[in-house]
């Protein structure tokens, strides 16, 4: 995923599309690989799980990483307790191989605010 990310960024930023874009398209991706490693644990494929699992669980630790929690300020902080909430999750999730700790609504609707996030135009 992180390398996912990557590939999303450099092509997007050829594209002129904004950073903001770029994120809301590494979240959407988070949220459906979460989405699809419901469905494989569902379905007894444990090891797809895992990767996917595993592909979310990396992209959102680049992300914390990413925050800059000196010049963020509050914003930066709760997007860090939020990651690191989701990757708790994720975590248990592949533990127990239960899908109530994959998604909860709580975090799933914050990542989802977190995604259409748009920045003021500057003038």
């Amino acid at each position: 995923m992180i390398e996912l990310a990557t590939r999303t960024y450099q092509t997007n930023r050829d594209a002129n599309v904004s950073s903001v874009e770029v994120l809301s398209q590494l979240f959407t991706k988070i949220i459906g690989a979460i989405d699809a490693a419901k469905v494989a644990a569902g379905n007894g494929r444990i090891e797809e799980r895992h990767q996917l699992v595993s592909k979310a669980t990396a992209a959102l630790m680049g992300l914390r990483q990413a925050l800059d929690l000196e010049r963020g300020g509050t914003i930066a902080s709760s997007l860090d307790r939020l990651y690191q909430f989701a990757v708790l999750r994720l975590t248990e999730f592949e533990i127990k191989n239960d899908v109530r700790h994959a998604r909860s609504e709580e975090h799933t609707s914050e990542l989802q605010s977190q995604s259409t996030i748009r920045m003021p135009s500057s003038a």
